[in-house]
This record gives C-alpha cells, structure tokens and sequence, in this order.
C-alpha cells in the first residue's frame, strides 16, 4: 500500500484512579506542552480516547472539542468513526483545548472501573485503516467489558500466592487471551500499541 500518514492515538484512563493520583492533570499538561514536538510534519494525524466504566470518544472536527460516550462496553461502537482521528496542523487549537479541559471533565469522577479492553478495540478500530502508534495511559486493573481481569494477587488457586508454593508463577500466564489476540490483529495492521501502566495497585 502507499505510505500512510504518521498517526498517533492516545487512550487515557479517567477513572478515580488517574484523577485522585494526578496522572490525568500531568498526562494532560505534558500533552498541551509538547504538541508543536509531535513530529510527523503536516500529514500527521492524532486522535484522543478517554475511558472509565464507559468509553469516551472526543470530535475535534468542530470549533470546540465535543464528547460523545458510549457505555455499552459489551460491543463498542464507533460513533463517529471519520472524526476520530484529525490533521494534527489543522486541529492543533482543538487538540490543545482538549487537553486543557481534561482534567476538569473528570475532576468528580467517582468511577473505579476501568473499561481498558473495549477502549482498545475502539481504538484500534479506528486506526486499523491506516495503522500507526497507540499511546495507552492506564492506572487500573482492566474490570470492565472485553478483556476484564479477575485479581489474582495472593488468591490461592489463582496463582497469586506467595507461600513458597511455586504457584505465583502462574500470574506471568495470560488469564485473558483478548490482549494476546489483539496483539496479534494490531500487528497485521502496523498498529504499534505503547503501554504506559501508572498505577499503584496490582493491575495484572
């Protein structure tokens, strides 16, 4: 295929988590800061997902950023699947008031569930027609929809016991294999997924 033009999507956590550990308020400043440094030149494209119990797709086509949720995590949906991703040059203005306002959106955000599956998969969606880099932001252990996780961490019989019984080698083993598969289907499409993990707590 013809080259494609570089694309960078950022999945970011807005749970309880992120906004009570300040992640989300430093994630965002340091995204305001560095857009002009986001190289690529002028046919790089960005798109931005949020996600908590639900996931967040944000139209930066417009004079102001718009939000859109969807909360079946089950089947996620894109809702406005030519928005998503958007000409970096074109929609710096947007992309900088996004990021500004981040914190604020989600300054009240009693949520502690993390949708992390679903907001991959619509992540990729999105960009699997032109591959390119996912920047994921995490904090919590995935609870939610596609690719939830049970905790394992010092449960007997779950391998995460820490008794001398040999048997807490069995959390280095995928659980899910929903992460392993998709791995696999973002590699055939030049999708190259970057996982940031912030978090404090066992996130398996």
């Amino acid at each position: 295929r013809p080259p494609q033009p570089p694309v960078f999507l950022f999945v970011i956590e807005a749970s309880y988590a992120t906004v009570s550990s300040g992640m989300l308020r430093c994630l965002s400043a340091t995204m305001a800061n560095i857009l002009d440094r986001i190289q690529g030149g002028e046919r790089t494209q960005v798109g931005v997902i949020t996600y908590d119990s639900t996931v967040h797709f944000h139209n930066l086509n417009g004079s102001t950023p718009q939000m859109m949720v969807v909360s079946d995590t089950d089947d996620v949906f894109l809702p406005m699947p030519s928005d998503i991703l958007v000409n970096l040059v074109e929609r710096r203005e947007q992309l900088q008031q996004l990021f500004e306002k981040l914190p604020t959106m989600f300054a009240h955000s009693q949520s502690t569930e993390a949708a992390l599956g679903p907001a991959i998969r619509a992540a990729y969606q999105a960009a699997q027609h032109v591959g390119g880099k996912m920047h994921l932001f995490c904090a919590s252990r995935p609870t939610v929809g596609e690719g939830k996780l049970l905790n394992r961490e010092g449960q007997p019989g779950r391998g995460g016991g820490s008794n001398g019984s040999g048997k807490g080698v069995n959390v280095l083993k995928a659980e899910n294999e929903f992460y392993k598969s998709l791995a696999v289907d973002c590699s055939k499409q030049q999708l190259c997924v970057d996982v940031w993990s912030c978090g404090g707590a066992y996130a398996d």
